[in-house]
């Protein structure tokens, strides 16, 4: 005997299934993008790091680095988020970070899981700073004493002036260690009309026993493609749903209908009857 079977139906319900799966694709590209990185940005004894640049859309973004000077006997030493427009670092608002400012210095703003970049009032700026050295600024100041006295040798005056210089430290009190902190930030998609697409970082202060040493561990991070405001921490999942053969007749049931269904089953009973071949067997 023969079985002789339709496939049309069947065909069609797989050709559904695709465009169903294409859909089902095309809503998980618009979830947020995320990135694990794991990699320190430091200062270790005047020494910085490379710098980690956040794989970002269009032409403008940010990035995390280190940034130290001595000259004169003076040292600084910061580890800041900071906005790049083409490949270059910019003081314009093409890119930002919630920032507070402080001292002269502009503290990145961190934000507790579930909170939007709303939430933190706007004081947003072109760079964030995540930690430094603790000892800040150090310099050497001039002091001048001077020491004045008379003589009656023709009645002038002479004046003696001593100067020295000593070191001074002026402290800005960075933090000495945090653990796993949400820093916002937005930029302008140039690949989307520079709309405004907004992220978060994590990162971690690592504990230093120099204090003129500084270490940033930046841990990971993600942004909303489609312009909305992501909380802080959200990180979706990296499963995409095969539906197995049962969940795929699901899916085929919910596209065709009850009645769709009924009739696929009434053609495959009708389609798959026995049949004799030419020889009557």
């Amino acid at each position: 005997m023969v079985y002789q079977r339709n496939q049309f139906d069947t065909e069609k319900i797989l050709r559904s299934l695709a465009a169903v799966g294409a859909t089902l694709v095309a809503a998980s590209d618009a979830k947020a993008l995320k990135f694990t990185v794991d990699q320190t940005i430091s200062i270790t004894n005047g020494i910085t790091s490379a710098p980690f640049v956040l794989s970002l859309p269009g032409i403008n973004g940010l990035t995390v680095q280190a940034v130290y000077s001595g000259s004169n006997g003076a040292t600084a030493g910061v580890v800041q988020i900071h906005s790049v427009k083409g490949g270059q670092l910019s003081a314009r608002s093409y890119a930002q970070v919630q920032s507070a400012v402080r001292t002269g210095f502009f503290d990145a703003a961190s934000g507790a899981p579930g909170v939007r970049w709303n939430s933190f009032g706007q004081n947003s700026l072109y760079l964030g700073t995540l930690g430094g050295v603790r000892k800040g600024f150090r310099t050497v100041r001039t002091v001048v004493s001077q020491a004045s006295f008379s003589t009656s040798n023709g009645g002038k005056t002479f004046s003696n002036i001593y100067s020295t210089k000593v070191l001074h430290y002026t402290s800005f009190a960075f933090a000495t260690t945090y653990s796993n902190k949400y820093f916002p930030f937005r930029f302008k998609d140039s690949t989307q009309s520079n709309r405004w697409t907004y992220g978060w970082i994590e990162a971690s202060l690592i504990q230093q026993t120099n204090p003129e040493n500084v270490a940033v561990q930046i841990i990971r991070y993600a942004y909303e493609p489609n312009g909305q405001q992501i909380a802080m921490g959200d990180w979706p999942s990296d499963a995409i749903p095969e539906p197995a053969s049962a969940g795929m007749m699901a899916i085929g049931a919910m596209i065709l209908g009850a009645k769709g269904i009924r009739r696929w089953k009434a053609k495959q009973q009708s389609t798959c009857q026995p049949s004799t071949d030419a020889a009557g067997t």
